[in-house]
């Protein structure tokens, strides 16, 4: 095996559209776009009316004054296999009338009933009943972050791991590799088995090294085909362009541009995730 002469001398060009395919393609980070753009408006939801939303309002000193229930109303919203209540109240603090409402899962207390308000001091606008709710959801329902925080750190691993890639299409030396192992994943994709696959290639000095990637496609599971490989050759990273997000192609010893209508179905997700969150915090 010796040094492909497909490419020229690195630093290479690489173009935008490549550059934008590469990033934001990839496994991890299309799963990560899925899950920001569906998980979203349920968690901006459900944060917004919970009390983890009114947590820090009532995080300061705190005082009660006697209050009257006026109304209670039965919402179409089960906890724990409970009905949700809503209490609205009306208290007074200096001669001022105040009103508010709080949540429960436990009976009502009946409209006129003598009740405990407590609010923020000096605040009759931050009130709730003793032992109710200032939400109709609890605080416990901040568990759907976990949600947007893996989706989050999927795009953020495979951007990372696409940053790699792109400094190795750009200053990365060339060689040719043969496949050399072949194992099989518990992974499938289009119902297809993952496999893993190594391939040795020899670098500038004719050291012997290995790199390992992941794919479905029978087609790189030849050993008879030889693969442009990509190495840095300060350290132990490498990638074959043919198995990176938009399968870069040398033209002329540089990297070829991608027509924009590939690009647009890489973008739509990203776009689509930025605009369902930007809907889900503005209507709440």
């Amino acid at each position: 095996m010796v040094d492909s002469p497909e490419l020229v001398a690195p630093p290479r060009h690489v173009p935008t559209s490549l550059r934008l395919r590469v990033l934001f393609g990839g496994v991890f980070p299309t799963i990560g776009f899925v899950m920001l753009a569906l998980g979203a408006p349920l968690t901006v939801g459900m944060l917004r009316y919970s009390e983890f939303a009114t947590a820090a309002r009532f995080a300061g000193p705190l005082q009660t004054a006697p209050g009257t229930v006026l109304r209670s109303e039965r919402l179409p919203l089960r906890l724990n296999s409970q009905t949700v209540s809503r209490v609205d109240f009306r208290f007074q603090i200096d001669q001022q009338s105040h009103a508010g409402s709080s949540y429960t899962t436990s009976p009502p207390p009946p409209p006129g009933a003598t009740v405990v308000v407590e609010f923020a001091a000096g605040d009759g606008s931050v009130a709730r009943l003793c032992g109710m709710r200032a939400a109709p959801l609890p605080a416990g329902v901040a568990f759907v972050l976990v949600l947007p925080a893996l989706a989050l750190l999927l795009i953020a691993g495979g951007a990372l791991a696409n940053r790699r890639r792109l400094a190795l299409l750009r200053d990365g030396l060339a060689a040719w590799g043969l496949l050399t192992a072949t194992r099989a994943t518990n992974t499938r994709v289009n119902n297809q088995r993952v496999y893993r696959l190594e391939f040795t290639f020899l670098d500038a000095n004719a050291a012997r090294r290995t790199i390992t990637e992941s794919s479905h496609r029978a087609e790189f599971r030849d050993d008879k085909v030889a693969r442009l490989v990509l190495y840095d050759p300060a350290a132990p990273r490498a990638c074959l362009p043919d198995l990176t997000p938009g399968r870069p192609r040398p033209v002329d010893g540089a990297w070829q541009p991608l027509p924009w209508p590939r690009l647009l179905p890489v973008l739509l997700l990203p776009l689509l995730a930025a605009i369902t969150t930007a809907l889900a915090l503005a209507l709440t």
